[in-house]
């Protein structure tokens, strides 16, 4: 039986490190598939993932490449293209560039050459920063560069019919063509070998599917093919291995980790390798050309198309629709004053083209709010974690509750920063009603749909007002105590109480801690969550240390 070579087995097989010896270099080259509502050189419906199973049915003559037929240019790409650019802060961003005609002959490519932007290309030399701060990954501060942004078209695609996949007696290496995607607009970013990790480089990928999402470019779904990741790599500057059909950042992740073990294992044994293409399996890479062997794409320009020319207004015009840039906003509402942890910027900030409307909204309330609690509104307890605590916590929470049924345009028709600043005021005094309670009266507000309620009169009509706990006599006290204990197996608890509190060992006071927290539940709910939590705590607490003996002889076993 043959043993597997565990040097190379896949990331996801064993743990995988880094040789200190042996240096990781890696490149990326993006092709970002737009969302334009038609072709790159033609008026065909750009839609090619939703009727993949209609295939030939988006294509016009000028896409099956039929003679005589003239290429049309389509402007929303353009604009797409510069606002993509701009983001990424490119220097040079040329209001002259140029379309070219890479040749070759391929069943996915009718007309026999692709148009791209080898020579002229829209943009070059930006730059994305990734942080340990907003992207986790292990320097503080890492830049990126970009080399070139260009626009050209997606090819068509091929499928290779296979002995179990016959249908309609089909042959065996039949090969069928889906023209739907040919003629789509592609952008094509290449980034300069700056990834010295892997965690980099999900990073980057991560957060470029963050960004076409945000300016609504792209759909940014790796699975349905519409962002693309080749990863150039290779170990101590020697030959570099291009990587393909990483169809998902797990992939990506996977195809690095045995492609690095596998260069190591060849400079080991004193073989440096060779420029090549390979391609992922889901558990090995395996090579498809050798890259040594120059192929002439026969470049030349392209002379049906005119230069794409544009002006500094109109640059400035696409620039400015730009709403944010998202890792200034996120750690502008990071730090200090509006102090917004990482998992409420999560609900905050969804970067789908579904959300994405809807998350400038909330995102524009939420700022509003916060600063006019912060420098103006706020009472004498100033306390933004209750606000934000309040608003994504609870608010964004029952919002996304289908059978309230209420979108955030309603909310923000009913519900004015300063009726939410109110509530948030009275939580702060922590006199009125308890935290628990605050999700009762939430829950009425919304699903009542008064519009700016006067939360102190609601509070009191429903009877959701704090109660002090020192107002129960003893016997109330200890019926509270009594009900919160009701039902959980004591022998654990028994056996710590048995012992000197100063003795209690870690373990000990976690046990006693989570007997405590499980009781305070059931106490809130006798007390109908008017009985503040802590002093429930303080109460179950107290009566198992000064009623110990009691309850050893009641539940030892």
């Amino acid at each position: 039986m043959i043993k597997p070579n565990k040097v190379l087995l896949s990331g996801s097989q064993q743990k995988f490190k880094y040789l200190p010896e042996y240096k990781l270099k890696c490149g990326i080259e993006v092709h970002t598939q737009l969302n334009s509502a038609h072709k790159l050189f033609s008026n065909s419906k750009n839609d090619s993932f939703k009727y993949m199973d209609r295939p030939n049915s988006l294509v016009n003559n000028y896409d099956l490449a039929f003679p005589g037929e003239q290429p049309m240019f389509n402007y929303e790409v353009l604009k797409q293209a510069l606002k993509l650019a701009s983001y990424l802060k490119f220097e040079n961003i040329n209001k002259n560039s140029k379309f070219d005609r890479k040749h070759y002959m391929y069943p996915d490519n009718p007309q026999g050459y692709q148009i791209t932007q080898k020579f002229d290309p829209l943009a070059k030399a930006g730059h994305l920063k990734l942080t340990k701060f907003l992207d986790g990954i292990d320097d503080d501060e890492k830049i990126i560069r970009l080399s070139t942004l260009q626009i050209e078209q997606d090819t068509a695609k091929t499928i290779l019919k296979d002995f179990d996949d016959l249908e309609n007696d089909e042959q065996k290496g039949l090969l069928k063509i889906d023209c739907n995607r040919n003629n789509v607009p592609l952008i094509e970013l290449v980034t300069e070998p700056d990834f010295e990790n892997i965690k980099e480089v999900l990073s980057f990928v991560n957060k470029y599917q963050q960004i076409v999402r945000f300016l609504q470019i792209c759909k940014g779904d790796m699975e349905e093919g519409n962002l693309r990741f080749d990863v150039n790599i290779n170990v101590n500057d020697h030959h570099i291995a291009e990587l393909k059909n990483l169809p998902t950042p797990s992939a990506i992740e996977n195809a690095l980790k045995f492609e690095y073990n596998r260069q190591v294992e060849n400079l080991k044994k004193g073989n440096k390798g060779f420029k090549e293409t390979r391609s992922w399996d889901s558990e090995k890479t395996f090579p498809l050309r050798d890259k040594n062997e120059v192929v002439d794409y026969r470049f030349m320009p392209d002379n049906e198309l005119k230069p794409l020319r544009f002006t500094d207004n109109f640059l400035k015009e696409v620039k400015n629709e730009i709403p944010f840039n998202i890792d200034e906003e996120i750690y502008k509402l990071r730090s200090s004053p509006y102090n917004v942890s990482e998992k409420h910027i999560k609900s905050l900030f969804k970067f789908e083209a579904s959300q994405l409307e809807r998350t400038l909204k909330i995102s524009n309330y939420y700022q509003t709010m916060a600063n006019k609690y912060l420098y103006n509104l706020s009472g004498p307890n100033q306390n933004i974690k209750a606000l934000n605590n309040l608003f994504i916590n609870n608010i964004l929470i029952f919002l996304q509750n289908e059978q309230l049924n209420m979108s955030f345009d309603e909310f923000e028709n009913l519900f004015s920063h300063e009726c939410i600043i109110d509530l948030v005021n009275i939580i702060n005094k922590n006199a009125l009603i308890t935290s628990p309670n605050v999700a009762n009266l939430l829950t009425y507000a919304l699903t009542t749909r008064i519009q700016n309620p006067k939360w102190e009169e609601l509070i009191i009509e429903n009877n959701l007002q704090k109660i002090d706990i020192n107002e129960f006599n003893e016997e109330t006290k200890d019926e509270i105590f009594e009900g919160a204990i009701e039902g959980f197996d004591m022998t654990k608890i028994v056996k710590i109480l048995k012992k000197d509190i100063n003795t209690w060992t870690p373990r000990a006071h976690v046990s006693f801690n989570n007997f405590v927290n499980a009781g305070i539940k059931k106490g809130l709910e006798l007390t109908e969550n008017r009985v503040d939590p802590e002093n429930i705590r303080e109460l179950i607490e107290n009566k198992l240390l000064s009623k110990k003996e009691d309850i050893i002889k009641r539940f030892e076993k």
